[in-house]
């Protein structure tokens, strides 16, 4: 069997962590409507789970019994696809410009904010730094969470092999491949305009990792 969906979506809020610094400036709260810390414009998944026909009752080998059947017979692959738009982020302006105290302040964004049209998904992946500034004691223009990250994709892969005992009891043995073809998945460029290391991109998601396990279904 398999499954396949695909979402549009976008969530909008002034913040999203009730426990973050709050607005840039709580006199002009619209500054701060825009996409939530989590929202994802698109997405699209791709779940299978495939039997194979070999063994007994089975097309292939359908008679067989013993050692042959305990080799061959119950074995199945699974795979999930996900497919997603990057997250949302803003540049932040790193100090109190404004000269009020403290908050979340933001920069002033002055030119197209992607290194090329868009962001690079290739070294050396990073914003760029000449769109951005900015200016003593007045509040950052850029509106909030308007800055999009790099894009998601991701394999994961299993495979396991059922062995009946008696009843409904049956022991599973299988391998799963999180990130099979090891697909780097870049983070967020940093986002702080006072950083040496700003608009760069210097980390990622988790690389392939392979699991082994056994579990009893009953």
């Amino acid at each position: 069997f398999f499954k396949a969906s695909y979402t549009w979506s976008k969530s909008l809020d002034t913040t999203s962590d009730m426990y973050a610094v709050g607005a840039q400036d709580f006199y002009n709260l619209r500054a701060d409507w825009g996409p939530s810390d989590y929202n994802v414009g698109q997405l699209f998944v791709f779940s299978s789970v495939y039997r194979l026909p070999v063994g007994s009752h089975q097309h292939y080998l359908s008679g067989s019994h013993g050692i042959v059947e305990a080799v061959l017979g119950n074995w199945n692959v699974a795979a999930i696809v996900s497919l997603h738009s990057g997250l949302p982020f803003t540049c932040l302006a790193g100090s109190d410009i404004a000269n009020v105290g403290g908050g979340s302040q933001r920069c002033d964004e002055i030119g197209s904010p992607y290194v090329g049209t868009t962001l690079q998904h290739s070294p050396p992946q990073k914003l760029n730094p000449a769109s951005f500034t900015t200016i003593p004691f007045t509040w950052g223009t850029e509106s909030r969470n308007n800055l999009i990250g790099p894009s998601y994709k991701d394999i994961d892969f299993s495979v396991y092999k059922d062995f009946p005992l008696f009843e409904r009891l049956k022991l599973q043995i299988r391998t799963d491949f999180f990130n099979l073809p090891n697909h780097t998945n870049f983070a967020n460029p940093v986002n702080n305009i006072q950083s040496s290391s700003f608009g760069e991109i210097l980390g990622a998601n988790s690389p392939r990792e392979i699991q082994f396990a056994a579990k009893l279904n009953f």
